[in-house]
């Protein structure tokens, strides 16, 4: 199980998930049209977080390595074989 996902600035919002069946939405506002979507929420780079933690590749087109992200430390606080593991990168 995931617990957590972490970063080391300010600026980022911390997500904490709780044991069973959790989900991770867009919140669109009242103001919102027809034409707006729900990107730029974070879902792709929350999933992009957690990859990137548990090791996958960091190339250049990854969203994760923008200039304005470079120095940033993300960390998945996560359950594995029955231990209790932070990892960050």
């Amino acid at each position: 199980m995931i617990h957590a996902i972490r970063c080391d600035q300010p600026s980022f919002k911390s997500i904490e998930f709780k044991p069973g069946f959790n989900v991770v939405l867009a919140i669109r506002t009242k103001a919102a049209t027809d034409k707006d979507s729900r990107n730029g929420a974070g879902k792709t780079t929350l999933v992009e977080i957690v990859h990137f933690c548990l090791g996958s590749s960091a190339d250049k087109r990854n969203r994760l390595m923008a200039p304005p992200l470079r120095g940033w430390t993300f960390a998945v606080d996560l359950d594995l074989r029955g231990n209790r593991y932070l990892v960050a990168r």
